[in-house]
């Protein structure tokens, strides 16, 4: 934990007295400094590359609140970028690019991505997207027990999931795949993660145990299933629609 999300944690600091820092990767340098304009008259403390090389260097050295970043750029490439981040940090990050294919997308959130918004795009809705990332990776919304998103709503203290106020039964198992598929939504989870992350290293079972877990989890949820995706040759996302 860095001392931003112990002081947050702690009550220590109130939101309005933090000043969260962006990096931004761009290299259309009209585009990027418009970008650094609207965060900056937002509070933000803003860091401007144009190059995935510099945005690596810039990373091994620096602390950033979110990092917003370009497929296309010189040299290392954006995909390249955010696999890098991922391995070394859980900073929230937010494509913004022109590439809008499916497949792109879907790469993009199977590297880590949180958010993934193609060209041309709103500024202010880019903002806000980044605060409401920020906020939500720091615990800023500190002491609250439900999770919720796409009509569904979990209770982390009860274990009660409701659909549109309904309540729905789930299985312990059920519920430990929802709460996670929940918790990285929008993230394309590969199916090995699931099964080390959800029954350990040590799992000996069926490999197709994850796709068993979904197909009952997706019954109970009935209309709502829709929510969670399967991402072709990886695994499955939980997509707040």
């Amino acid at each position: 934990m860095n001392i931003r999300e112990l002081l947050t944690s702690l009550f220590l600091l109130e939101d309005s007295d933090l000043k969260y820092s962006v990096l931004i990767v761009e290299d259309d340098k009209t585009v990027n400094e418009l970008i650094a304009d609207f965060f900056q008259n937002a509070g933000f403390v803003t860091t401007q590359v144009y190059t995935g090389i510099e945005a690596i260097n810039v990373l091994d050295e620096n602390y950033f609140d979110v990092v917003l970043l370009d497929v296309m750029i010189p040299g290392t490439d954006g995909f390249t970028v955010c696999k890098y981040i991922r391995q070394h940090k859980d900073t929230p990050i937010i494509f913004i690019t022109a590439r809008e294919s499916e497949e792109d997308k879907l790469q993009g959130f199977a590297l880590g991505a949180d958010d993934y918004i193609t060209k041309p795009f709103s500024y202010s809705v880019l903002v806000a997207k980044a605060e409401n990332l920020i906020k939500r990776s720091l615990g800023n919304v500190i002491g609250s027990n439900i999770l919720s998103a796409c009509g569904i709503e979990i209770n982390t203290v009860s274990r009660n999931v409701t659909i549109d106020g309904e309540l729905i039964e789930l299985r312990p198992k059920e519920y430990e795949f929802l709460h996670y598929l929940m918790t990285n939504k929008n993230k394309a989870i590969p199916k090995d993660k699931l099964i080390i992350d959800l029954w350990g290293y040590d799992f000996e079972g069926d490999e197709r145990a994850p796709d068993k877990q979904i197909t009952n989890l997706r019954k109970k949820l009935k209309h709502k299933a829709k929510c969670i995706k399967t991402v072709f040759k990886v695994g499955y996302m939980f997509e707040d629609l």
